[in-house]
């Protein structure tokens, strides 16, 4: 929920909106059940909601079904409705919300980008769930999208009074949670692992102040050769690569006998938020495991855990986390579906930091572009998965949530060597990542694409 909250609460706020949060202090404090999904699920239609709203406000109601016996070990109804005063939506469009790419009401909607992608992605997820979506609407005056979400009980303490980060931080509350964590690790090496600069780039950035000494390889064969000649404490490995993926380097640096990092944790990092993939990496033999876009509380909490504790020097801060608005300059890019605020949220809300990835992504678009070009046109829907696999994460990365749901929906359809499916949105993900691109390059004039040699810049060429 505050994870939920904050974004939606910034998006809101950017838009004059009021955002206004309930939560039954009745519902129990710990449930069993897909946290991606669920988090996707209540992301989707808060979204939807902002996005839709000009003036007025958003609700978000959470609680439980009435009646309901909350007993560790049972399934009970947590109900999640959305109320807001937008736009609404007339009766005869209510069997399209839910319909893959559609959209209602053209003529009020005209100026708002998105195709839809959301609620039907939502629904599905609700439908393997078991759960459901229902919607009240008045044309004109706003909606209410309530989902059922069956969970079961891990813990029937009652929340309590629910009072989320930003309200405390608007009280002046100054709790154990309130208080930022930092820490210096100079004496911590690191190897991070990843075909794709653009997500080194973060994950370096997002270190920058801990002092850890890192090094970087763009292929898991580069891996397997800076893993043999150096010790490190920790590595970072992303799982889906061209030519060897993470998990085979992984194996391949645990059988070399005498390799110095037998016993190194490595940490899987991958796009992959689906229900088991953490056991499933962990079976494979990942010490752990992250998802990208990697969250920068996420990463630490990791890093503190697995590196050796004799080289972690932790301070806490006791000042909250300030908020920062979203710097004008990036406004513009909301017309390509980029949402600023959403990419600032994965570069510690630091401009520069946003700015500096948002470069990185549109430098490295024209390579990357073409490595898919060659693999569709060649059919090599293997590869094809595994490149637009790496866009998903760097286009959510950035804010760019279309691309990357488009990218995502490509990615599931190469899998399963739906030749027709990838051959028909093809186009529609290319046109739209050109767009995205040719916005950061109007708004970031140094993201312009170099395809030169220049010494001062790794490149990582996945060939």
């Amino acid at each position: 929920l505050d994870d939920v909250c904050g974004q939606i609460r910034y998006k809101a706020k950017a838009k004059g909106l009021d955002f206004r949060v309930s939560v039954e202090p009745d519902l129990p404090d710990g449930l069993y059940g897909d946290e991606v999904r669920v988090r996707q699920i209540i992301t989707n239609i808060l979204s939807n909601a902002v996005k839709y709203t000009e003036r007025g406000n958003i609700s978000l109601s959470v609680r439980r079904v009435d009646g309901e016996v909350i007993e560790e070990g049972k399934v009970i109804n947590v109900l999640v409705s959305i109320t807001d005063t937008g736009i609404g939506i007339k009766r005869e469009d209510f069997n399209k919300l839910f319909t893959e790419f559609e959209r209602i009401d053209l003529i009020h909607n005209s100026t708002v980008e998105g195709a839809g992608l959301g609620l039907s992605i939502t629904k599905n997820l609700l439908d393997m769930m078991g759960g459901e979506v229902t919607v009240e609407s008045v044309y004109g005056k706003g909606s209410v999208f309530t989902v059922r979400l069956p969970q079961t009980v891990s813990s029937a303490e009652p929340i309590g009074k629910y009072v989320g980060k930003n309200e405390k931080s608007a009280l002046g509350v100054k709790s154990g949670k309130d208080r930022k964590e930092t820490f210096r690790a100079q004496d911590a090496h690191i190897l991070v692992v990843d075909d794709t600069r653009m997500n080194i780039t973060v994950v370096t950035g997002l270190l920058r102040n801990t002092g850890i000494m890192i090094d970087v390889a763009g292929s898991g064969e580069e891996a397997i050769k800076k893993s043999a000649s150096a010790k490190y404490d920790l590595i970072l490995m992303d799982q889906r690569m061209p030519v060897m993926d993470g998990t085979e380097a992984l194996h391949r640096i645990r059988e070399t006998e005498d390799s110095p990092n037998l016993g190194t944790p490595v940490i899987c990092l991958t796009a992959d938020a689906v229900t088991g993939a953490r056991e499933r990496y962990l079976d494979e033999g990942f010490t752990d495991y992250l998802t990208k876009p990697v969250d920068a509380y996420a990463l630490e909490q990791t890093l503190l855990k697995y590196l050796p504790d004799e080289k972690i020097v932790r301070a806490e801060s006791s000042l909250i986390e300030e908020e920062r608005r979203c710097d004008d300059s990036f406004v513009p890019l909301r017309a390509a579906g980029i949402d600023p605020d959403e990419g600032l949220s994965f570069c510690q809300n630091d401009p520069e930091f946003y700015r500096s990835v948002l470069a990185e992504f549109a430098r490295n678009a024209n390579s990357k572009l073409k490595e898919i070009e060659r693999a569709y046109d060649g059919h090599d829907w293997k590869n094809y998965a595994i490149l637009v696999h790496a866009l998903k994460s760097t286009a959510k990365t950035i804010g760019a949530d279309l691309l990357s749901s488009l990218a995502a929906r490509l990615e599931a359809r190469a899998d399963e060597k739906d030749e027709g499916a990838v051959l028909s949105g093809h186009g529609t993900m290319t046109a739209t990542w050109r767009s995205v691109v040719e916005a950061i390059r109007n708004v970031i004039p140094e993201a312009q694409d170099s395809e030169r040699d220049d010494p001062d810049i790794l490149e990582f060429d996945p060939e």
